[in-house]
């Protein structure tokens, strides 16, 4: 039975998150991260001479491509976790399925099997890991997934750059824009925080014990320890953290949590927008013929797809503060708190991915009402007054806001003829008259007049 929606509803949605966070993914990273050590470990203390083609670097590089499960099945993560039914400790489990692996499937370097998992704790493995599943799903589930969302807003955006509408600030009628313009203040926002989110270095720690290297330096005192760490966890595209506790800083992590947070932000506002526009009929919902809108009411069409959005964004969101206030906070050196609570990383970034889905799945639907946006620029044609009273300033005519206010402020049905009638009374140079009379909603909406 599921626990939660992830598991059933959305199932179907997550599988990609899920071949990265759920235990299966997360012991397959571990395992792939303790073969590769393994490997550059007798490289660099050249005990043996292993090539780039051999059987276990093909095996190590393999089990990394998390499409591809033939390098590691179920029944190998079985194995481990009956190894972990009697450790107790699922690293340690890790340790002795790969000391069988080496005795079973590369046994030219079973001499050389206590060297897994040589000088390192469990974190070395677990941070590395996760930084490796939670860079894994940044650069090839959301990056794709999120740059398709906003190319297709951007699409949406560049068809109805034209269509002027009225704006509203508080909820009352301003000035008119467009709806292609209103749509490109949302693209602008995402392309920002994916920059920012595209920029932050994921460090991690990888270095013994309490971070000092203390049983490496132990066994061989003449090694360059920190240099085959640094370059070991670089070729990961990963930055090793220099000076550490037992557990890494989290802080790199937390940068990313807090900008995928801000991304989830900026669509969750979309959402409410496309919310409002669809409630005020600015923009109507294709019907779906087999779909039904209410149990009750048979002629409601909900605006379903953003509010699922808005809903699971708010549960990531939840999620991603509370990492990234709490990872990077631990006792001394370490206590297990960051372990209980960095495994549910996973339903942060599979919510996310429901709320991405359903924004998708809603801007396919929706289309603009452009007789009701007109409707309501006739009926407010008052909104141009902003643009009047600046060309009375520009004039230096005295009161010209205060003007403007007592015509407009207690009377909204000011019409076009009212307010020409009005401005045609007042003493003020011809010229101001000419360019106040060509003022109209239609191309009172700035430099996109001005563009075109």
């Amino acid at each position: 039975m599921e626990l939660c929606p992830l598991d059933n509803r959305y199932k179907k949605e997550t599988s990609n998150i899920r071949e990265i966070f759920s235990t299966f993914g997360y012991t397959r990273h571990r395992v792939f991260i303790e073969l590769a050590y393994f490997i550059e470990l007798l490289r660099f203390l050249k005990l043996v001479n292993i090539k780039d083609d051999a059987l276990i670097s093909k095996y190590c590089k393999n089990i990394y491509i998390y499409e591809n499960y033939d390098y590691f099945t179920k029944k190998d993560f079985d194995k481990i976790q009956s190894y972990e039914n009697v450790t107790n400790h699922d690293v340690k489990a890790i340790e002795y399925y790969i000391k069988h692996l080496i005795e079973t499937k590369f046994m030219e370097y079973k001499n050389y099997k206590e060297y897994i998992h040589f000088g390192l704790t469990s974190q070395d493995i677990n941070n590395t890991s996760f930084s490796l599943m939670v860079t894994n799903c940044i650069e090839n589930i959301l990056f794709p997934t999120v740059r398709t969302l906003c190319n297709d807003i951007s699409n949406l955006s560049s068809k109805w750059m034209d269509i002027v509408m009225i704006s509203k600030t508080h909820g009352q009628p301003a000035v008119p824009t467009t709806l292609g313009k209103e749509l490109a203040v949302f693209i602008e926002r995402i392309n920002t925080e994916l920059i920012v989110l595209e920029k932050i270095e994921v460090t991690t720690k990888f270095g013994g014990a309490v971070g000092n290297m203390n049983a490496h330096y132990c066994a061989f005192p003449e090694k360059n320890w920190l240099n085959f760490a640094g370059e070991f966890i670089e070729s990961f595209n990963l930055q090793r953290q220099t000076y550490t506790t037992q557990i890494e800083h989290y802080d790199s992590l937390s940068r990313i949590f807090d900008s995928v947070a801000r991304l989830n932000v900026i669509l969750k506002d979309f959402c409410v927008d496309m919310w409002l526009y669809i409630s005020m009929n600015y923009l109507s919902q294709k019907i779906v013929e087999t779909e039904t809108g209410s149990s009750t009411m048979p002629h409601k069409v909900n605006p379903i797809n953003f509010e699922n959005a808005e809903g699971n964004i708010g549960i990531a969101n939840s999620l991603f503060h509370h990492f990234s206030s709490k990872l990077p906070q631990s006792r001394l050196q370490r206590d297990l708190t960051d372990s209980t609570v960095i495994r549910n990383v996973g339903m942060a970034f599979g919510y996310s991915m429901v709320a991405f889905n359903s924004i998708s799945k809603g801007i396919q639907k929706i289309t603009p009402n452009t007789s009701v946006i007109q409707q309501e620029i006739n009926k407010h044609y008052y909104v141009i007054v902003e643009g009047i009273q600046t060309i009375l300033r520009k004039y230096q005519i005295p009161n010209g806001y205060e003007m403007m206010k007592e015509l407009t402020r207690n009377n909204k049905e000011v019409s076009k003829d009212k307010i020409n009638n009005f401005i045609e009374g007042l003493e003020i140079p011809i010229e101001a008259k000419r360019e106040i009379s060509n003022i109209t909603p239609e191309n009172y909406i700035g430099f996109l007049t001005n563009s075109k």
